[in-house]
């Protein structure tokens, strides 16, 4: 009797570097094929396989304006498989995870059933994922115009609730947890541990990206953008581009956080004890992360007077506004 095929289902968590790895896979996915790793190509998915997500959870993708077909990817997905005779598939999107993940992990299973599924998440410390979260908020298209602790993810960052389901579904031997700290990564990169997560190893002949995806803007950046947020600018894509290559762009700005260094510590001290259980849980060991937070004297949180924002838009007057048509506040 056959053993069934090992998935590596991949499910994010977002902020950790996610969109990095689904681009990396997709750039190597000839060479991946001839080591025996599938990483199938789905339609309408980007650099990853989001329109499983989508299907598995019946929600409409915009680009369809309905949630994709289960049946039909289900179909494609397995002819692929068929075809390529893999000794281990890939799949991956952020997407797995979300607000209905116990309804997710069921789906999956289903989805996936006749596959010996193995899940991969990342988890990221809480502070530094929240003050990501926040910085992807304000950007387009979500255009935060709140300050930080207006900011509601608390569900997000409770990360053994979040893995539950999927420890039910496949088994707490099957969850495969990593953290997102570059001193816990293998080999010192996310790419390698990846691999390593996987049973494999990466190889010379894996290209690696040559650019660095999802750039972000810094705090001091941010608080501009979500106090311009307020006036509802049009052009944001083409705003965010500008604030980025011409303001608060040095060494000054790139000290400043979102979060003093006691709000940090104070932050990230309420998840102390779900924090131990996930590490005893999945990884038999007490500190789940080994980057503390420290104090660091240099750093200060992030203002943008209200005279600055003012000073900005008369500024754009000229060089922004005049390029795409649109009065300043």
């Amino acid at each position: 009797m056959n053993q069934p095929i090992p998935l590596y289902l991949h499910i994010g968590f977002h902020k950790t570097g996610t969109t990095a790895l689904q681009e990396f896979l997709l750039q190597n996915q000839a060479t991946l094929l001839q080591k025996g790793l599938l990483y199938p190509l789905v339609p309408l998915s980007g650099n990853g396989q989001q329109a499983y997500a989508y299907a598995i959870n019946d929600v409409p993708m915009k680009r369809l304006g309905h949630a994709p077909d289960k049946v039909e990817l289900r179909r494609q997905f397995l002819a692929a498989v068929d075809q390529a005779q893999p000794k281990k598939i890939i799949v991956s999107s952020e997407n797995f995870g979300g607000a209905r993940e116990a309804k997710m992990a069921i789906g999956c299973k289903e989805f996936f059933a006749g596959f010996a599924v193995k899940v991969v998440v990342y988890v990221r410390r809480q502070d530094d994922y929240f003050c990501s979260v926040y910085q992807q908020r304000v950007k387009p298209p979500h255009s935060f115009a709140h300050g930080l602790d207006q900011l509601d993810i608390n569900w997000e960052l409770d990360y053994p609730t979040r893995l539950q389901g999927w420890a039910e579904q496949f088994g707490k031997e099957n969850i495969l947890l990593r953290v997102y700290e570059k001193k816990q990564f293998a080999g010192g990169n996310i790419f390698t541990d990846f691999f390593q997560a996987l049973g494999e190893e990466m190889g010379p002949d894996l290209i690696p990206l040559k650019e660095q995806l999802n750039v972000s803007l810094n705090p001091q950046q941010t608080e501009l953008l979500r106090q311009l947020n307020q006036f509802q600018p049009q052009q944001r894509l083409r705003l965010v581009e500008f604030i980025r290559e011409k303001y608060y762009n040095n060494d000054q700005a790139n000290r400043l956080d979102f979060m003093s260094w006691e709000d940090r510590a104070r932050f990230y001290k309420r998840f102390a004890a779900t924090n131990r259980l996930l590490a005893q849980t999945y990884l038999g060991r007490d500190q789940l992360f080994l980057n503390e937070v420290k104090f660091e004297k240099d750093y200060q949180p992030v203002q943008v007077s209200q005279a600055e924002v003012r000073e900005f838009t008369l500024a754009h007057q000229d060089p922004y506004f005049k390029q795409t048509g649109e009065a300043a506040p």
